[in-house]
């Protein structure tokens, strides 16, 4: 399995490409378990730990994304039927919780 994201493209930790990859994608919690031990099969409880922290800010960040998003797109299609930005919004704050 291969992993492109090239938004905000540049250098970074990888941690947080790993940990906005499962909010972008609204994995559950085994699931981001299963997806990180991909990349690394000897993933400890410390690691893991500092993962969900990470994918905590930005779940929270995703929320405020749409919270902002939504009044301006909320009228455009997406290519998901069942997807929209307060459906998303939603879900981030749930994962946050």
């Amino acid at each position: 399995m291969l992993l492109v994201d090239f938004d905000y493209a540049g250098k970074a930790w990888f941690a947080i490409d790993l940990t906005c990859a499962t909010s972008q994608f609204e994995m559950t919690d085994d699931e981001v378990e299963d997806f990180l031990r991909m990349y690394d099969g000897d993933l400890d409880d410390d690691q893991i730990c500092r993962l969900r922290v990470l994918k905590f800010c930005n779940d929270l960040r995703e929320a405020v994304w749409t919270i902002m998003t939504e009044p301006l797109m909320s009228e455009e299609t997406t290519t998901f039927d069942d997807w929209s930005y307060s459906y998303h919004r939603d879900f981030n704050l749930d994962q946050a919780r």
